[in-house]
C-alpha cells in the first residue's frame, strides 16, 4: 500500500454553480522513502494542491474539495478535526514558501519550534528543549541553544528557511511536503538548502511531495514528476524520462525556456500568452490557446491522460509525440 495515495482530488473556488475550478482530478500514488515533484506555471495549481492534501483548506467556506487523500489507506478528507490536527505535523509536516510570513515574528524560533513538539507529545519541558536543540543541529544551525532565543527578523533568509526544515522534521514525519521551499532565496542559499533536505529525508527515509516551478530542482529531489497546466496533469512520470523526453507540448515549451548548461542555446523561448483564468478556462484543452500545435480537436474535447510506450510515462494530448527534452543539469 502506498503512504499517500490521491485520488480524482478537485478544488473548486465558490458554489458549485458558479465555482471556478482550480485543482481537476489529480491523481497521485507516493511510496514511502519515495519522492515525487509537482511543477508549473504560477497560477496551475500546485499550492492548492499541496494545501488541500495537508488539509489545510477544508474549514474555508469557499472552498470546494472532493475525492480521496489516502495517507496510509486513511482518509484525510473524511477525518475529524482533532484526528486530523493529530496527523499535521507529527506524521505529515508540511514546509511553506516564505518563511517570513510563517514565522512568528514576537516569538523566538526555539519557542515556534517546541510547540510543534509540545502538541504532538508527552515529553517534559527538559526533554522538549533537547529535541529543539537537537533539530537545529540537524539543520546545521549554529550554535543551537543561541539559535533557539533568536528572534526570526535577527536570522538571514537562508536561517530562517531552516528554521521552518527544523520545524517539520522535528517529530521525524513519514511525508514531508514542500512547497516552493527555496523560491526567496538566493541560489547559493538553494543549493544548500536542497542538499540539507535531500540529506535528511534520505536519513529518516521520509517521502517528499516538492512542489516548486523549477526543473532544475525537480532533476534534482524527485523520482517521479507530475507536470500539471491549469489545475490539469497535463503529463507525469519518471522524472529522468519526462525530462529527456516530454511528450506533451506544454512539458516541452517550459523546457524551451529553461536555462540548460548542457545545450548551447542562444536565446530562450518563452511561452506566448499566460495561463487562463480559472473562471474563464478555455474549452477542450486549457493549453491550446498557447499551442503551436493546436487544431480544432483541441478545442472540441479535453485530452485524456494517455499511457505512452513504456506504461508509466502519461500524457493528455491529442497529438502525443516524443521530443528530445533539454533537462536542466
Amino acid at each position: 500500500m502506498a503512504l499517500l495515495e490521491v485520488q480524482y482530488l478537485s478544488v473548486s473556488l465558490g458554489g458549485s454553480s458558479s465555482g471556478a475550478t482550480i485543482v481537476e482530478d489529480l491523481s497521485l500514488s507516493l511510496e514511502k522513502g519515495h519522492s515525487i515533484g509537482i511543477v508549473g506555471e504560477s497560477g496551475s495549481g500546485k499550492s492548492t494542491a499541496a494545501l488541500s492534501i495537508m488539509g489545510l483548506l477544508r474549514h474555508s467556506r469557499q472552498i470546494r474539495t472532493s475525492g480521496d487523500v489516502l495517507f496510509q489507506g486513511r482518509n484525510l478528507l473524511e477525518m475529524g478535526g482533532s484526528e486530523l490536527r493529530s496527523v499535521q505535523g507529527s506524521s505529515i509536516a508540511m514546509i511553506f514558501q516564505d518563511p517570513s510570513s510563517s514565522l512568528n515574528p514576537v516569538i523566538p524560533v526555539g519557542d515556534q519550534i517546541a510547540e510543534c513538539i509540545r502538541t504532538h507529545s508527552r515529553l517534559s519541558a527538559k526533554q522538549v528543549q533537547a529535541e529543539v536543540i537537537d533539530a537545529l543541529r540537524r539543520v546545521g544551525m549554529p550554535d543551537p541553544p543561541v539559535t533557539m532565543r533568536r528572534y526570526p527578523h535577527q536570522l538571514s533568509g537562508g536561517q530562517r528557511q531552516r528554521i521552518l526544515i527544523a520545524m517539520a522534521i522535528a517529530l521525524r514525519p513519514q511525508l514531508i511536503i514542500a512547497d516552493e521551499p527555496t523560491t526567496a532565496l538566493d541560489l547559493t542559499i538553494q543549493a544548500q538548502i536542497l542538499r540539507l533536505l535531500k540529506r535528511l529525508t534520505a536519513e529518516m527515509g521520509t517521502s517528499l511531495l516538492l512542489i516548486t516551478h523549477d526543473f532544475g530542482v525537480v532533476s534534482e529531489m524527485t523520482e517521479k514528476l507530475i507536470v500539471l497546466y491549469a489545475g490539469r496533469i497535463v503529463e507525469a512520470g519518471e522524472t529522468r524520462h519526462v525530462l529527456r523526453q516530454p511528450a506533451h507540448p506544454y512539458t516541452r515549451a517550459l523546457l524551451k525556456a529553461h536555462p540548460s548548461l548542457d545545450d548551447k542555446v542562444a536565446d530562450l523561448e518563452p511561452i506566448p500568452g499566460s495561463p487562463p483564468s480559472i473562471r474563464q478556462r478555455p474549452s477542450g484543452c486549457a493549453f491550446r490557446l498557447r499551442c503551436p500545435q493546436a487544431s480544432e480537436i483541441c478545442a472540441a474535447a479535453k485530452p485524456a491522460l494517455t499511457a505512452l510506450d513504456d506504461g508509466d510515462h502519461r500524457a493528455a494530448c491529442h497529438k502525443l509525440g516524443y521530443d528530445k527534452g533539454r533537462g536542466p543539469s
